[in-house]
């Protein structure tokens, strides 16, 4: 059993107490603990019913005493509300421990299971986001927490930790307290960052495939009248709620461009910004719109670039971000409807001035511009992620290369 320390609190202190007092008080009426483990497993009963049904059926044991009484409620409502929550979890060898300790009455063998867990340099987070939805459970292991895991729980959005609870890919890393992707593990981030990627991003659950397409097909008639559809104005209502942003999440960053065989280079200037004139359309920006696009990797943005222009010289400039930045973030390594019609690949085949690939996103571009968002994340590949501004004076320039790209096989 766990040993009761004086840095733990007094609501801490009674449920353990509780916990023991149930203890013993199944210890002398097995059948008492066989009705509850029953009850245990039926988590979808209503605790007061349950409770109400048990005191009822075993009045002799808790007539005239109060303390089991009060022990037996406590623990008794704890522990179905644990069972509740975590039914829809993704089963990790944790909580799978967890579940299986409290259905049987284990409550101090499920306590250890969690801190065996927290113990481990990687976590996988629906044993973190159990904690961040259950505040008595985490109360009750508080002195036992790794160095920085409180914060980052506490940091955790609700809803946020409901998306985390059912993840099979993503982990914790105890040593630098950040979150990551376990294919990827080297793209890693702080609670705050996970906040801003899920939060940006389920907010455009809820729209359609039906939806998406009606504004699609608006949209190919009345590009500057997105706000007209019903669709449209629903996105703009959305893009207004978001609350949570990010700024430059990279040392470096990555602007490219191509050029012609016989053409004189481009300056140290012209790299650090959008380029002038009439410009074409592109994911984000409408025909003229100097929006700057850029890429965390190199390679990201040599692959971007020559998806419109697959010219063989490439320019490519290497840049250091300056200020901060509001960025809506929708670079999320997974898809809603939403998502999907953000990222269609662009055909280069297309005769169309006006890509149809390009249609919602440029719409949520003008959205979140209108809204005073300075840009936007977005997905790349596993490899590298995407960003647009609307504007230029947010970097400096660091280095540049041309690269003959019939030559080079690696860059």
């Amino acid at each position: 059993m766990s040993k009761i320390n004086s840095n733990e609190n007094s609501g801490m202190i009674a449920m353990l107490e509780s916990m023991r007092v149930v203890l013993n008080t199944f210890a002398s009426n097995p059948k008492l603990e066989s009705a509850v483990r029953h009850t245990n497993m039926l988590t979808t009963s209503p605790t007061i019913q349950a409770i109400k049904g048990i005191t009822s059926q075993f009045n002799e044991v808790f007539s005239g005493n109060e303390k089991v009484m009060e022990s037996f409620l406590r623990t008794f409502s704890f522990q179905t509300e644990l069972l509740r929550s975590t039914q829809q979890f993704y089963l990790t060898e944790m909580i799978n421990t967890f579940r299986n300790s409290l259905i049987h009455n284990d409550y101090f063998s499920a306590i250890e299971a969690i801190k065996k867990s927290l113990k481990s340099s990687i976590i996988e987070v629906p044993d973190i986001a159990l904690l961040r939805l259950n505040k008595p459970l985490l109360d009750l292991i508080d002195v036992d927490l790794p160095r920085g895991l409180r914060t980052s729980i506490d940091s955790l959005h609700i809803k946020t930790a409901i998306d985390l609870s059912t993840s099979e890919n993503i982990s914790y890393n105890s040593k630098d307290s950040t979150f990551f992707v376990e294919a990827s593990p080297d793209d890693s981030c702080k609670a705050g960052v996970v906040n801003v990627i899920f939060s940006a991003t389920r907010l455009f659950d809820d729209l359609t495939e039906e939806e998406l397409f009606s504004l699609h097909r608006h949209l190919s008639t009345y590009q500057s009248l997105g706000s007209e559809h019903y669709v449209g104005e629903k996105i703009m209502k959305l893009v207004k709620s978001i609350e949570s942003t990010i700024s430059f999440d990279s040392e470096y960053f990555y602007h490219a461009r191509t050029i012609d065989d016989d053409a004189s280079p481009y300056t140290d200037e012209d790299m650090t910004c959008a380029p002038h004139g009439i410009t074409s359309y592109g994911r984000f920006n409408h025909i003229g719109d100097n929006y700057f696009y850029f890429s965390d990797q190199k390679t990201g943005a040599i692959e971007e670039v020559r998806k419109h222009s697959p010219k063989n010289k490439v320019q490519v400039a290497k840049l250091k971000p300056k200020g901060k930045l509001r960025l809506v973030d929708i670079s999320q390594n997974e898809e809603n409807v939403f998502l999907k019609y953000c990222r269609f690949k662009f055909d280069p085949t297309s005769s169309k001035k006006v890509p149809r690939e390009y249609l919602i996103p440029s719409f949520f571009s003008d959205c979140c511009k209108l809204q005073g968002f300075d840009g936007i994340k977005y997905y790349g590949t596993q490899s590298y992620m995407n960003y647009v501004t609307w504007k230029d004076g947010h970097f400096v320039f660091v280095g540049q290369k041309i690269l003959d790209m019939a030559k080079t096989r690696n860059v």
